[in-house]
């Protein structure tokens, strides 16, 4: 059964591999996370505590997010600027 269960795991990694960028199957930490919504560290452990933003818990002190979820949630939470954006340089 276990080694069934390795051979899996070692399917799936393979074909990440293969298939696609290895960086979008990794899980990001706080800072990872805080860098790719522009936010500090603080704010992303204030939204995790507040059960705001999507996270894994892999034990009472680590969290770990995967970015198809931040992506997902950002979607959900995007709302259209009424505003015209100021693009000028």
């Amino acid at each position: 059964m276990i080694a069934k269960e390795n051979q899996e795991m070692r399917n799936d990694f393979s074909s990440t591999e293969r298939g696609s960028n290895v960086s979008e199957a990794k899980l990001w930490d706080v800072n990872e996370v805080a860098q790719y919504l522009g936010l500090v560290s603080g704010s992303i452990y204030h939204l995790v505590s507040a059960r705001k933003i999507p996270v894994i818990k892999i034990s009472s002190r680590c969290i770990r997010f995967s970015k198809k979820s931040i992506d997902d949630w950002l979607s959900l939470h995007s709302h259209p600027s009424h505003a015209k954006a100021d693009c000028r340089k």
